[in-house]
């Protein structure tokens, strides 16, 4: 901005936007630790008891890394941003390990072989999720890369709850439901109504 401002360029909004989305665009993707294929899953056969035993796994994988969230990311980097103080970025740390640690658990989770190229969409975008976060990190220092991060973390969270959506909707459709005492009941929240 500072260079197209001092070439006459870039004084108005519009343009100033324009320039920004350029940049952001220019910007390699944030890179996840490991990109997962049907190789990487430890595959079970689509009998009842196996989609079940998936649903309630990926619950308590969830229900284990709670510091994974959206609303822990957009709180830290809103105090961060508000206050321009960048110890409010350290819970971002956290945060990223927590999504990491997602990852891995739910890399471990045996998957029925019908489910298994929606299991892979979800471990790659929590994957690029984590990695969103680690650039999110540099929003005080580096702007362009910070507001990145946040368009590819909340592009990655809609993605997410759309796959998630689809399991729910995948595991219902072959009649398995969840008692209330169970992690997989949390799958109603997905499901459609």
């Amino acid at each position: 901005l500072s260079n197209s401002s001092a070439q006459g360029l870039g004084s108005d909004v519009p343009t100033q936007e324009k320039l920004i989305a350029s940049a952001v665009q220019q910007l390699p993707p944030a890179a996840p630790q490991k990109i997962f294929a049907t190789k990487d899953l430890e595959l079970a056969d689509d009998l009842l008891v196996s989609q079940r035993l998936y649903g309630n796994k990926v619950m308590e994988a969830l229900g284990r890394h709670t510091g994974a969230t959206s609303r822990a990311v957009l709180l830290a980097v809103g105090k961060a941003t508000d206050t321009n103080n960048p110890v409010e970025l350290e819970a971002l740390t956290y945060i990223e390990r927590e999504y990491e640690a997602l990852v891995n658990d739910l890399a471990k989770v045996p998957v029925p072989k019908t489910l298994a190229p929606l299991q892979i969409k979800i471990l790659n975008d929590i994957g690029i999720m984590a990695a969103s976060v680690r650039d999110l990190k540099s929003v005080l220092n580096d702007p362009v890369r910070g507001l990145a991060g946040l368009q590819r973390y909340e592009d990655m969270l809609g993605e997410v709850g759309r796959v998630f959506t689809s399991v729910a909707e995948a595991l219902g459709k072959n009649g398995i439901l969840f008692n209330k005492d169970e992690p997989g009941a949390a799958w109603a929240v997905f499901a459609s109504p």
